[in-house]
């Protein structure tokens, strides 16, 4: 899980670097023909674009991430208990090798892994895309948001 958070967090820096290097580049090309003005406005409109198409597909990148959590908690432990209550070997305490994957390979109800490791890039790649081009937003939720979908999805 460490070496998976810190390529998360690695991909993150890097996107955000990039993103604001693409900024600079534009304001210094309308600065030079002293029109700062367009891409201080445009920017940010670019932006809020680019999150409304990502947020279309992928609303749990939107917020703070609080309701998104307690959902895909609850939808959790409501499936590992399903899980448990459909399991004839978890309810006699005996041990069981092969631990049925058919229910649990919907981690959440109607998110599977690969649309949560989907939604850890796009909430990151919003971040670095708004924090770039200088739209609104902070970076602490966003991050512990994707820090705690990829501790779904390793759980």
């Amino acid at each position: 899980l460490g070496l998976v958070g810190s390529g998360v967090g690695l991909m993150c820096l890097l996107e955000m670097g990039v993103m604001r290097n693409i900024a600079n580049r534009v304001r210094s090309r309308f600065k030079k023909k002293k029109r700062v003005w367009i891409a201080t406005f445009f920017l940010p409109v670019i932006a809020g674009f680019i999150c409304g198409i990502v947020g279309y597909n992928y609303p749990l990148t939107f917020g703070d991430g609080s309701f998104q959590l307690s959902y895909i908690t609850k939808n959790l432990v409501q499936s590992e208990i399903q899980t448990y209550q459909d399991d004839p070997a978890a309810q006699t305490n005996q041990t069981q090798t092969d631990y049925p994957t058919s229910q649990t390979d919907d981690l959440v109800t109607g998110y599977t892994s690969g649309y949560l490791i989907r939604t850890v890039i796009a909430d990151l790649s919003l971040l670095a895309i708004c924090q770039g081009f200088g739209f609104v937003g902070g970076q602490i939720f966003p991050t512990m948001f994707a820090g705690y979908l990829c501790g779904i999805v390793a759980f």
